[in-house]
């Protein structure tokens, strides 16, 4: 039996007229495929500059939820080395990386990626088994020059929003230059475990992004009773002691002082401006929660150098339960502001100043930044 093309039928001449159709609608088609390639030769470079990784900034604020790096550099379902290969370009090619912030350190570093780093921050202070017979590599800030940087033939520049407002001149013309600069600030609990494995993937070392984290929040779960403990002592985080600022009460230093074991006095602050985790404060709101403050725990670090003595000096002050009873201590600002694993031992500080009245030796401050008010003398800085 012959079929409707060989009878010469219906389906026979409907399939000549499709044929037909489509020789003619060839030239066309072709030209609308490669329309966008002669129209916009940018945007086809562009492409295949984000799939490469190379010159594409990855910026996000100090929002909780860090915004997923741009081009193809990053892809969801990408594997270590493919990441790796983004930044780099080619996967024989070591990644070279300059660190501009202590806390991108830190997590390359725990992630195993000290060999990468050939550039790190003037403010570090995490050292670990990392970092035992590391020779440092040397240390940058936004006021070196474009040459210091380029001579050192970084894949990536890791930074912290402030960089880039500080400084827009020098990463636009690092940029240029095909340098990728990834830019995160976390403040807040919610934030951390996906900077770690953001950052553990841009670096390829994914899988060890991942233990990290399942180490950090098994660490953490023999405190959670602490959480919600009754009777838990009062305590004010002090930011800045000039103007009696704390913390809000979705940032990392609140959330870890739960763990410890202490009761946020200030639960009613509200941000300075948005996006921040500093929170306005005042001696006013301070003294009218006065009955509640048993321990006065004040940040130490490059916003608040300021010795014990200027804060149980000052007349306002008296009448804190913490004062009276010589419960106000400083906390190093990387244990407890600073988002990376280290807040394990930042836990462990609060818990001893809470509870024991004093920090672990192993993590005291000098003497004048731990000095109590029962101390007459601290070295001198008193």
């Amino acid at each position: 039996m012959k079929t409707a093309s060989e009878r010469g039928g219906p389906g026979a001449s409907g399939s000549r007229r499709s044929a037909a159709l489509l020789a003619a609608a060839a030239p066309a088609l072709a030209l609308l495929v490669a329309l966008p390639f002669v129209l916009s030769p940018s945007v086809s470079a562009g492409a295949q500059d984000g799939a490469a990784g190379t010159g594409a900034r990855s910026e996000a604020g100090t929002s909780s939820s860090p915004v997923a790096s741009a081009g193809a550099a990053m892809p969801g379902a990408a594997s270590s080395a493919a990441a790796q290969q983004a930044v780099s370009g080619e996967a024989s090619k070591p990644l070279r990386i300059i660190s501009l912030f202590a806390a991108h350190t830190e997590i390359v570093l725990r992630e195993g990626g000290r060999d990468s780093l050939v550039g790190i921050s003037e403010q570090e202070t995490y050292d670990g088994p990392e970092t035992d017979g590391w020779d440092r590599p040397p240390a940058f800030s936004i006021h070196d020059d474009v040459e210091k940087f380029l001579a050192f033939k970084p894949d990536l520049i890791l930074v912290r929003p402030q960089h880039l407002n500080a400084a827009p001149n020098l990463f636009e013309t690092l940029e240029g230059t095909g340098i990728r600069i990834w830019s995160r600030q976390i403040t807040e609990a919610e934030g951390l475990f996906g900077y770690w494995q953001e950052l553990g993937s841009l670096i390829g070392r994914q899988a060890e992004a991942e233990r990290m984290t399942e180490g950090f929040k098994a660490a953490l779960v023999p405190f959670e009773a602490n959480l919600n403990r009754p009777g838990r002592p009062g305590v004010f985080l002090e930011s800045i002691h000039r103007e009696i600022k704390t913390f809000t009460p979705d940032s990392i230093p609140v959330w870890i002082l739960g763990y410890a074991g202490g009761r946020n006095v200030a639960s009613d602050a509200e941000p300075s401006r948005a996006g921040y985790i500093v929170a306005n404060y005042g001696p006013e709101r301070l003294l009218s929660k006065a009955s509640e403050v048993d321990v006065y725990l004040s940040q130490e670090g490059p916003m608040n150098r300021v010795p014990l003595s200027e804060i149980t000096g000052r007349d306002i002050f008296r009448t804190l339960p913490a004062v009276k009873n010589g419960r106000v201590f400083k906390v190093p600002e990387n244990l407890m502001s600073r988002p990376t694993p280290s807040l394990l031992d930042g836990r462990r500080y609060l818990e001893g100043c809470i509870r024991d009245g004093k920090p672990p030796a192993d993590l005291a401050l000098p003497d004048w930044a731990t000095c109590r008010v029962v101390v007459p003398l601290c070295n001198g800085r008193g």
